[in-house]
């Protein structure tokens, strides 16, 4: 495989020589780093010679190649180590469906840390409620946990099933993949510059939080923005928002 990939980097660099060759600019063949001798004190007294490798593809090949394939692989092996797919499936049996098995209660109070007994008692609350009430939210017919959490709220029930209403809501939120988790994180390099080094953690959530969700920001702004302006004339010591 290496072999084919240093075969592609070389006809790279002929078609970029190629394109380069009437420019000034210059096309640096790859070479061997300087070799470097170690400190003495890390050869126990005895001074050892670096290893050498005899030819720049044997570099690369070690230092580039198998480097980053074990990279790739370790990361894979530490993020998929827990079994986070049997913890879903286990929330998605205590939201949606009536019957919930055994596993799954002691599945998810380990997994978040909750009372198994407790959450189980909420989650028989919940579907004896909607058997009595005449706005029932029938388990098992389709329902997604966002309406669960929509009934539970429009029916003061966030506050006395709160464990069963916590599972609703992880179940709620959860997103299909983590590409929304990995734009997160890729936005921060745009919002803390090095012109902003000084802003505090405060000001970074909430500027983070914008960035994240930019279609209601931008609603807002188009739709309300005369209001937030009065609101935020109204207020005292308004220099100290933009510390």
């Amino acid at each position: 495989m290496f072999d084919l990939v240093w075969k592609q980097a070389e006809q790279l660099g002929n078609n970029i020589k190629e394109c380069i060759g009437d420019t000034p600019y210059e096309f640096k063949e790859p070479k061997l780093p300087r070799v470097r001798k170690p400190p003495r004190r890390l050869e126990a007294g005895q001074a050892g010679e670096a290893h050498q490798y005899a030819t720049p593809r044997d570099y690369y090949r070690i230092n580039a190649y198998f480097y980053s394939i074990d990279k790739a692989v370790s990361e894979m092996e530490s993020r998929f180590d827990v079994d986070d797919q049997s913890v879903l499936c286990a929330l998605g049996d205590i939201v949606l469906n009536e019957s919930t098995a055994a596993t799954s209660y002691d599945k998810v109070a380990e997994y978040y840390d909750l009372d198994r007994d407790i959450l189980e008692a909420e989650k028989k609350s919940f579907v004896n409620f909607g058997e009595q009430s005449k706005q029932t939210i029938t388990l098992d017919s389709g329902h997604s946990a966002t309406n669960v959490v929509k009934y539970m709220y429009a029916n003061d029930q966030h506050d006395i099933l709160c464990t069963y209403y916590k599972c609703a809501c992880i179940l709620a939120t959860i997103p299909a993949t983590s590409c929304s988790a990995e734009r997160a994180f890729s936005g921060l390099r745009r919002l803390k510059t090095y012109l902003r080094n000084t802003m505090g953690q405060g000001r970074l959530n909430n500027l983070a939080i914008l960035n994240i969700e930019r279609g209601f920001t931008n609603r807002v702004m188009q739709e309300q923005m005369d209001d937030i302006i009065n609101i935020f004339g109204r207020r005292r010591g308004r220099k100290s928002y933009f510390h």
